[in-house]
């Protein structure tokens, strides 16, 4: 097969993936304000769409890749779920936005009126 196909093909399986995973998983700013152990439904949640995605991200890479008679693809897709997953967990992993304590500074300049 041509190179420019395999490449088109590689191409469209890994944004088939990465849209899989934010299509089906929670988004991000929501398992930015989740807890773990407080919201299982939503931890739950991400399991079941993780496995979702890696499942059909994987199969499509190896469909590709018998089509192409390249590797290239599977591994591709294969690297791509390692990071979405990676991404969802890690975030999951950080503390809760809520939780987050900032304290706020002010940059205004000084009054006048000590003069």
């Amino acid at each position: 097969m041509d190179s420019s196909v395999a490449v088109s093909l590689t191409s469209m399986v890994t944004m088939q993936g990465v849209q899989m995973f934010s299509s089906h998983a929670p988004s991000i700013r929501e398992l930015r304000k989740a807890h773990r152990i407080k919201d299982v439904d939503k931890v739950a949640e991400l399991r079941v769409a993780e496995v979702e995605a890696a499942s059909v991200m994987v199969l499509s890479g190896v469909a590709v890749s018998a089509m192409t008679g390249s590797p290239a693809p599977a591994y591709l897709a294969i690297a791509t779920v390692v990071i979405m997953i990676g991404v969802y967990e890690w975030t999951l992993a950080q503390p809760p936005v809520s939780s987050i304590t900032t304290e706020t500074v002010s940059i205004a300049p000084p009054s006048m009126e000590h003069r």
